[in-house]
């Protein structure tokens, strides 16, 4: 199998977030008032964009700079966690992120969930894949 950094990356998000609004759709069905609400971060200033350009010599070094320049700063990149988190009137299934430029900064509003995200056929594979592989089963 070909492995692939950005692709392993991009899969893994998505997993998480169907994974989030499945874990929302059982608590609803439980009749709990817990939520789950989602949250990603946009383009942020961390140590992962140099790091996923750095082995590419002289070219990934420029990508990681140019890169940097257009992320946000760290602080702005945790207002969509910390809304999902502690606003009031948030709702379970709701997913948070930057306003701007194809969600990647800006001030924070619902985000767009993909098809796949929302699809629930694809989160009831999805939980039912972790409880095989974990031997975990809840909800």
């Amino acid at each position: 199998m070909d492995y692939r950094a950005a692709t392993a990356y991009g899969r893994s998000k998505l997993a998480t977030t169907i994974f989030g609004i499945e874990l929302d759709r059982r608590l609803r069905a439980a009749g709990t008032p817990i939520v789950s609400a989602l949250a990603h971060p946009g383009l942020t200033r961390t140590n992962l964009t140099p790091r996923a350009w750095e082995h590419r010599g002289r070219f990934g070094r420029l990508i990681a700079s140019a890169g940097l320049l257009a992320t946000q700063p760290v602080a702005q990149g945790a207002l969509p966690q910390l809304h999902a988190a502690t606003e009031p009137g948030v709702r379970g299934g709701q997913f948070f992120g930057p306003s701007g430029l194809w969600e990647t900064r800006g001030k924070v509003t619902e985000a767009r969930l993909s098809q796949e995200a929302a699809d629930p056929a694809v989160g009831t594979r999805l939980w039912a894949a972790a409880a095989d592989l974990t031997g975990v089963n809840y909800l």
